[in-house]
C-alpha cells in the first residue's frame, strides 16, 4: 500500500527519476503535464501530497515559480516537499 502520494508535473518519462528516491519511494504516482497545472493543484488541496516533483526548466518558468511559491507560503501544504528533476534526470530536494 502507498504510504502518501507524489505528484509530478512534468512528462511521464521524468517518473523514472522518483521511482528510487527514499523521500518517494513507496508512494503512490500521479502525473500532470505542465499545461495541467490547474488540475495538479485542484489534486494537491485535495489530497495534500508528500512531495510536488517537476522538471527545473518548468519550476523557472513564471507558472512553476507561482505554484512553488504557493507551496511554500500555503499552510495547508506545510508537510509537503518540493523536489525538482534537474537536466541530468537527477531528483533533488528543495
Amino acid at each position: 500500500m502507498a504510504d502518501g502520494v507524489t505528484l509530478l508535473i512534468g512528462p511521464q518519462f521524468l517518473a523514472a527519476s522518483l521511482a528510487t528516491h527514499p523521500d518517494t519511494r513507496d508512494t503512490e504516482l500521479l502525473v500532470f503535464d505542465e499545461d495541467q497545472v490547474c488540475q495538479a493543484v485542484e489534486h494537491m488541496v485535495r489530497q495534500r501530497p508528500r512531495v510536488v516533483a517537476m522538471p527545473e526548466k518548468f519550476a523557472m518558468s513564471p507558472r512553476g515559480t507561482a505554484l512553488t511559491h504557493r507551496i511554500a507560503v500555503d499552510a495547508q501544504f506545510a508537510g509537503t516537499q518540493l523536489m525538482l528533476i534537474d537536466s541530468q534526470g537527477a531528483a533533488v530536494p528543495l
